[in-house]
């Protein structure tokens, strides 16, 4: 046979094991758009604690069987590395709302959950460097624990990790979660005092990140109830109190997507609001 039988062999060789490789990551593609769909179909109905369980679990499948099925077909695990990171970010976010929302009297199994969240956060950002969820979600998961800990937070590596990690999130998208990155420094900043023998925080950052996530979103209640905690920490505890009681007339669907948070934080203000005409005092 002539040699160039062979050379066109070869060629039509190459285009077809091409478009095969094409059509395995298309779907595989398919594959990836599939779990997280189902994923934020449970996500959206996250007032159910079993939902949320549910979402947490479709994800958790399905980037285990993504990665049986890489791996049978002899392809790399991260052939589409930035949707896989988008899983990774996805379970980290719904570990932190479990941990938020449904298991805030429980210590031990709360740390369990923001464990999980930091570590999902932190593999978003190894498959992909710009996810910007990665980096938020751990941030707000170590700052969670942070809060829980103060003393032991203050002084301990996850300082810097919340610090790179929130930082990073707002150098791509300041307006990610609502406002969340400058939320979250917010919170961070807020005056306070540690067991009475350490002071912490900085009054103008605090006041200038609160005051910032709520300009980029107006109707997420999380961002008003972060600038009313400053204000009351800064001592302006008249204008904490306008921001509560303007918080508690706002429409529980004035943001439909994020209806759950904005119910959860409008039932925190009307405790606040009794506290504070019971006693002139509020526990945040």
């Amino acid at each position: 046979m002539s040699t160039l039988f062979f050379i066109a062999v070869g060629f039509l060789t190459s285009i077809v094991g091409d478009r095969l490789f094409l059509l395995q990551t298309d779907v595989v593609a398919e594959t990836i758009d599939t779990i997280i769909s189902r994923g934020e179909k449970y996500y959206e109905e996250r007032g159910n604690k079993e939902n949320l369980l549910r979402a947490i679990e479709v994800l958790k499948e399905g980037k285990d069987s993504l990665k049986k099925e890489s791996n049978a077909q002899g392809q790399d695990s991260s052939n589409n590395p930035r949707k896989e990171a988008k899983i990774c970010s996805m379970l980290s976010k719904f570990y932190y709302k479990l941990a938020e929302y449904h298991n805030a009297t429980l210590e031990k199994e709360r740390e369990k959950l923001l464990k999980e969240a930091q570590r999902y956060g932190k593999e978003a950002v190894e498959k992909d460097p710009e996810d910007v969820g990665g980096y938020y979600w751990t941030a707000v998961s170590v700052g969670k624990w942070g809060s829980m800990h103060p003393l032991r937070f203050v002084g301990s590596k996850d300082r810097d990790v919340f610090e790179d990690m929130v930082n990073e999130a707002l150098k791509r998208d300041p307006s990610y979660d609502f406002g969340g990155p400058h939320r979250a420094l917010a919170a961070y900043h807020m005056p306070q005092r540690l067991r009475m023998i350490t002071f912490w925080g900085d009054e103008e950052k605090a006041l200038g990140h609160a005051q910032a996530a709520a300009e980029k979103s107006e109707n997420y209640l999380w961002n008003h109830l972060t600038l009313a905690r400053v204000l009351w920490q800064s001592g302006k505890k008249d204008e904490a109190v306008e921001k509560l009681k303007w918080i508690s007339s706002r429409d529980d669907n004035i943001l439909p997507e994020a209806h759950f948070e904005n119910t959860h934080v409008k039932d925190k203000v009307k405790r606040y609001l009794k506290e504070y005409s019971d006693s002139g005092k509020i526990r945040w």
